[in-house]
């Protein structure tokens, strides 16, 4: 049924029962009505009450009140609503036939405040509502991914969300609440507040495979007589890159690839060697390590926030767990021993 805002408050005033409202133009109506008579939500605690109960006592036992205070807020509710709820005869309270066809609504209504005030105090206690972390796509794979059944079995109602994706969101602008990230001592990370987790340098792998057939390079200079997979030179300026390319020519690397999931796949085939995370080597048996050049590599694995989202609970219940789950952590334990 559609109807003007008008029509809808006349017809819970006057005309509910007989002109076949469903529940739903019924509860609309109500809301209307609440939102024109400002009635105290309160009351219809009481009303409820009163119609679930049968009368005036034993309401009244149930919510701890006298019988008194319920019949002066089913009065107070009526007058705001401008309907005549029950007929108060000697006997007892009797619903009249519009507190009846409200009764559902006022049910609604009840059921949304008691919603609301658990939903409140889940999220107060970081147990609802959503956050959205950000890391690349490995260390999402091998890092993060196992957490997360664990997560959504402690945190039922808190959504993650993840965005696996090389480039670094920009959590100061809201792109993300949480990053997962290697860092270089922190370097321009300002406005960033959170948890180192561990150090983390870049060693030569390889798989058992390879080096089974191959052998293994034990310096930069016998990297040029392996199958080399690396970066395109430039794409990334951190140490290790610019060492390999100190020891070897970009004509000696056999594959380029664009990011370190697929340095980290082209080692796990057995296709050749490259450069990879300690950390990440470490969540995989078969990679070998060939050597770790002897260059400084001031890398760091960090959980961040914004300072601004630091003791958001939600936020603080994803930091917390996480922090947790990584100091247990076997890779994170190896390298960091």
């Amino acid at each position: 049924m559609v109807a003007s805002r008008c029509g809808l408050i006349t017809y819970a005033r006057g005309s509910i029962g007989a002109v076949g409202l469903s529940i739903n133009d019924v509860a609309r109506a109500f809301c209307e009505v609440a939102e024109c008579c400002m009635f105290n939500w309160n009351d219809l605690r009481y009303f409820r009450s009163v119609m679930r109960e049968g009368n005036t006592l034993a309401a009244s036992r149930v919510l701890h009140v006298s019988q008194t205070t319920i019949a002066r807020r089913i009065e107070a509710l009526e007058a705001a609503i401008g309907l005549e709820l029950f007929d108060k005869r000697r006997t007892g309270y009797v619903p009249t036939e519009s507190a009846r066809a409200l009764a559902d609504a006022a049910d609604g209504a009840e059921a949304a405040v008691l919603g609301f005030a658990s939903l409140a105090e889940q999220m107060r206690r970081g147990e609802a509502g959503s956050v959205r972390l950000t890391t690349s796509q490995i260390m999402a794979d091998m890092l993060l991914t196992p957490a997360l059944g664990r997560f959504h079995e402690m945190r039922p109602g808190l959504k993650l969300e993840v965005v696996a994706e090389d480039r670094f969101l920009d959590l100061a602008k809201g792109e993300a609440d949480i990053a997962l990230r290697v860092v270089i001592a922190r370097k321009d990370q300002p406005g960033l507040v959170g948890r180192r987790l561990c150090g983390d340098r870049f060693s030569v792998y390889c798989s058992r495979a390879y080096a089974s057939r191959h052998g293994m390079p034990k310096s930069g200079a016998e990297l040029r007589d392996h199958v080399l997979i690396m970066s395109e030179p430039g794409r990334y300026q951190v140490p290790i890159a610019t060492w390999v390319y100190s020891q070897v020519s970009a004509a000696d690397v056999a594959q380029f690839r664009n990011n370190v999931a697929g340095m980290f796949s082209a080692i796990k085939a057995g296709y050749g060697v490259s450069v990879m995370s300690d950390l990440l080597a470490a969540c995989d048996d078969d990679f070998v390590r060939c050597f770790t050049p002897n260059i400084e590599q001031p890398h760091e694995v960090w959980l961040l926030t914004h300072e601004r989202l630091r003791d958001v609970p939600r936020v603080r219940a994803v930091l917390d767990f996480l922090a947790a789950y990584f100091a247990e952590h076997p890779a994170v334990r190896q390298v960091s021993a």
